[in-house]
C-alpha cells in the first residue's frame, strides 16, 4: 500500500536520472493498516469466515528478507520478497 507509492516514484526518478534510488518504507505501517480492518470487523460483531481468518493468520507473517545494499555507507538494505 504505502511502499508502492515510494517504489513507483523511485522507478520514475531512476528512469529520469539514471541513478539508483533508495526507498524508505516501513512495512510495519502496512501491517498495522491491514490488521486494522480485521479488528474493526471483530469490534463491530462481524463474523469473519474461516477462509478469511486463515488468510489473516497466513498473511500476518513477514514475507520478505533483507540483503545489505551496495551503498553500505548509509547502512541501507534491500527487501527481497
Amino acid at each position: 500500500m504505502f511502499p508502492i507509492q515510494n517504489i513507483l516514484a523511485a522507478i520514475i526518478e531512476r528512469s529520469a536520472s539514471g541513478k539508483e534510488q533508495v526507498i524508505d518504507a516501513a512495512t510495519t505501517d502496512d501491517a498495522s493498516m491491514l490488521g486494522r480492518l480485521r479488528w474493526t470487523m471483530r469490534a463491530r460483531g462481524a463474523a469473519l469466515t474461516r477462509a478469511a481468518e486463515e488468510f489473516a493468520e497466513w498473511s500476518s507473517g513477514a514475507g520478505f528478507g533483507l540483503e545489505e545494499a551496495v551503498d553500505a555507507v548509509r547502512n541501507a538494505f534491500k527487501i527481497l520478497g
